[in-house]
């Protein structure tokens, strides 16, 4: 169960949870700030949740009813949010790269042109996990859709598997870094008590 006055009752997680956010404001529009953004996404969702688990995190917060309420929302008024997610879905799922190198080899996703190409060639290997976990294309993408690729951008570029030398992976950071911000932003959702 999500306790959004649990962050308002912690001013010290607070303080540290808007540090990094301001940071993300401020900051570029690289890797870097995506790690700004999500420092600061993580300490509100472990606070909110009770949770030390990332992955338990994420899944309650993808699954809260309030938060999947104000993404179909922001989708439905806001075009700029609507655009960008149209643009990230084509993309997915997004693949656990420590699956793909064990699996495949360290240099697999590097074989391939586009990310199309790739992940036509991976999306029927079941032993290779993915986000979201079972993705149709074309299927109406729900916040905890994009909330699970995000998570797994995040783990892929912290566990050494994303490159900024190679155009789909900043794509992928680019797009998550957006709406993840812009989510945070109009929503609002670290005032919500």
């Amino acid at each position: 169960m999500i306790n959004y006055r649990a962050f308002e009752e912690a001013p010290k997680t607070q303080e540290l949870c808007f540090e990094y956010f301001t940071r993300w404001q401020r900051g570029g529009h690289d890797h870097h700030a995506f790690f700004d953004l999500w420092v600061s996404f993580n300490i509100w969702v472990a606070c909110v949740t009770g949770l030390e688990r990332d992955a338990e995190m994420i899944r309650d917060i993808g699954n809260d009813n309030r938060l999947s309420v104000a993404f179909r929302e922001l989708k439905q008024r806001d075009p700029h949010f609507a655009t960008q997610l149209r643009r990230f879905e084509p993309m997915w799922p997004v693949f656990k790269a420590q699956d793909v190198v064990q699996r495949l080899g360290r240099d697999f996703a590097y074989r391939f042109d586009n990310r199309a190409a790739f992940n036509a060639a991976i999306i029927d290997n079941a032993k290779i996990s993915r986000k979201p976990t079972n993705w149709v294309a074309g299927q109406d993408v729900r916040w905890s859709d994009l909330v699970s690729v995000i998570y797994q951008v995040r783990c892929n570029l912290m566990h050494g598997h994303k490159s900024t030398q190679s155009e789909s992976d900043r794509e992928l950071i680019d797009l998550s870094r957006n709406l993840l911000g812009h989510f945070l932003s109009e929503t609002r959702c670290y005032e919500w008590r």
